[in-house]
C-alpha cells in the first residue's frame, strides 16, 4: 500500500476520532453548563483543535467544490481570528490544526516518490505542500509568541473556596479531574467510544443479522472494558480514600433501602420523593437530615439533626456527625470535637461500628480541611482506610456488581449505538 493510500486511510480515522471527540466535548460542555459546573482552559482548547483539524479535512475532501472550500477557509479564518483574538496561544495551535490534513495528505505523495516509486508530478505537489506547511509553521509561530501575551491577559485565578454543596466530599474524593472528569469517567468515556468506533467499523457490510450480533458483542465488551475501568482507573491514594467511604456508603445505602425500599442505586429524585412522603421521625434522622441539606434547607437539616436519638453510643456519633455536618453546610467551622469524643467512646476499637464511627469522624474532617483549602483533603480518608484492613478490600467491585452496573450498560448501549448512527449518517472511516 502506498504512502498516500495509508495517509488517506489515517486521515480518515483521525477526522472520525475529531468528530466523535468535538461531539463528544460539546456535549459535556452542554451537560457542565446545565450543571452550573465551569470547564476549564484545557478543556476549550482541545475543544477547538478539534474543530480545527475537522474543518481542515472538510477542506481537503472537498476537491472541486470551490464554493463550499471558501465557506470552509471563511469558517477557518473566523475560527482562528476569534480564538486570538482573546488567546493567542490557542489560536496558533487552531492554525496548526487546520494545516495538518492538507500538509500530511500532500507530504504523502512526496514520500511515495521518495520510497514507493510512483513519480507524481512534482510542479503539482511541492506548491499546495508548501502552502500548507507555511500556514503550520505560522501556526506553530504564533502558539509560541503567543504565550506571553495571553498569560498577561489571563492571569491564573486565585483559588476560590470549595462551595459547600451536598456531596461536595464524595466529589473531592474521587481526585484529580481532567476536562471536568473523574479519571475514571474519562477512561470509561474514552473505552466507550473506541468500542463504539470499532464496532461500527465491524458492522460495516454485513446483513441486519451479523450487524445485529456484532452490536451486542460489542456493547457487551464495551459493558466489561467501562466496568473495568470505573474500578481500576484511579490514582492509588484516590482509589484508597474512596475504598473507605464506599464502604460506610455501601452499609448506609442498604439502611436506606431497607427502610425506603430501593432502588439499589437511588438518585437524587428518589431521595426528594422519600423525603417528601416519609414520616419525620427520628430513627430516620441520619438519613433526613442530609436529604434536607440537599435541599438547601439547613434550618429544617439542623432541626431533624437534634432529634436522632442517643440511645446507643453510635446514636451518639451519628447526632453528633450529623450537627457538624450542617454546621458546615452553613458556613461554620463543623467543629469535630462532640463527633470525635463520641467516636473514642465506642469498645471495641476493632468492632464494626467503632470503625463505621472513624470513617464518619475522617469524613467531616476531609471537610474541615476542603474549607481551609489543603492541598491534600483526602488524607484523613486514606488513614481510616488502613484502619479498615481487608473490610474494605473489594469494596469497589462490590458496589459495581450491586448497584453500578445496570447504569453502565444503559451507557455503554447509548454510546456505542450513537457512534454507529453517527459513523452511518457521516459515512466516514
Amino acid at each position: 500500500m502506498l504512502p498516500s493510500d495509508l495517509a488517506w486511510h489515517g486521515l480518515l480515522w483521525v477526522t472520525a476520532a475529531a468528530i466523535t471527540l468535538l461531539v463528544t466535548l460539546g456535549g459535556w460542555a452542554v451537560i457542565q453548563r446545565l450543571r452550573r459546573r465551569p470547564f476549564g482552559t484545557g478543556f476549550l482548547r482541545i475543544t477547538l483543535v478539534a474543530a480545527g483539524f475537522v474543518l481542515g479535512s472538510a477542506f481537503l475532501g472537498m476537491e472541486g467544490r470551490p464554493l463550499v472550500r471558501l465557506v470552509i477557509v471563511g469558517l477557518g479564518f473566523v475560527l482562528v481570528a476569534g480564538v486570538t483574538w482573546t488567546r493567542p496561544r490557542t489560536g496558533g495551535a487552531v492554525l496548526v490544526a487546520l494545516a495538518v490534513p492538507w500538509v500530511a495528505w500532500w507530504a504523502s505523495f512526496l514520500l511515495d516518490n521518495t520510497f514507493a516509486g510512483r513519480h507524481w508530478v512534482v510542479g503539482d505537489v511541492v506548491p499546495p505542500f508548501l502552502a500548507g506547511a507555511a500556514i503550520g509553521l505560522a501556526g506553530i509561530a504564533l502558539f509560541v509568541a503567543g504565550g506571553t501575551p495571553e498569560r498577561l491577559r489571563h492571569p491564573a485565578a486565585p483559588a476560590e473556596p470549595v462551595k459547600r454543596t451536598f456531596g461536595v466530599t464524595g466529589q473531592v474524593l474521587v481526585g484529580r479531574k481532567v476536562l471536568g472528569m473523574a479519571t475514571y469517567e474519562l477512561a470509561m468515556t474514552v473505552v466507550l467510544l473506541g468500542a463504539g468506533v470499532i464496532t461500527a467499523s465491524a458492522t460495516r457490510g454485513r446483513s441486519a443479522v451479523e450487524a445485529g450480533l456484532v452490536i451486542t458483542v460489542g456493547v457487551a465488551l464495551a459493558w466489561l472494558a467501562a466496568c473495568a475501568a470505573w474500578v481500576f482507573v484511579r490514582r492509588t491514594p484516590d482509589r484508597r480514600a474512596w475504598e473507605a467511604f464506599a464502604w460506610l456508603g455501601e452499609w448506609e445505602l442498604d439502611r436506606y433501602i431497607a427502610v425506603a425500599g430501593g432502588p439499589a442505586l437511588p438518585t437524587k429524585g428518589d431521595f426528594r420523593r422519600w423525603l417528601r412522603s416519609s414520616p419525620d421521625r427520628p430513627d430516620v434522622g441520619w438519613i433526613r437530615y442530609g436529604l434536607w441539606v440537599m435541599e438547601g434547607n439547613l434550618d429544617h437539616a439542623r432541626a431533624v439533626a437534634e432529634t436522632i436519638p442517643q440511645q446507643t453510643p453510635y446514636d451518639v456519633v451519628e447526632r453528633e456527625g450529623a450537627l457538624a455536618a450542617v454546621d458546615w453546610y452553613a458556613g461554620g467551622p463543623g467543629d469535630t470535637e462532640a463527633l470525635r469524643n463520641a467516636t473514642e467512646a465506642i469498645v471495641p476499637l476493632s468492632g464494626e461500628e467503632r470503625l463505621r464511627a472513624e470513617v464518619a469522624l475522617a469524613a467531616a474532617d476531609v471537610r474541615r480541611l476542603i474549607a481551609g483549602g489543603d492541598a491534600d483533603p483526602s488524607r484523613p480518608m486514606r488513614l481510616v482506610r488502613d484502619r479498615l484492613g481487608p473490610r474494605a478490600d473489594g469494596i469497589l467491585w462490590q458496589a459495581l456488581r450491586r448497584r453500578v452496573w445496570p447504569q453502565v450498560l444503559k451507557t455503554s448501549l447509548v454510546i456505542v449505538l450513537g457512534v454507529i448512527l453517527f459513523d452511518r449518517l457521516t459515512s466516514l472511516g
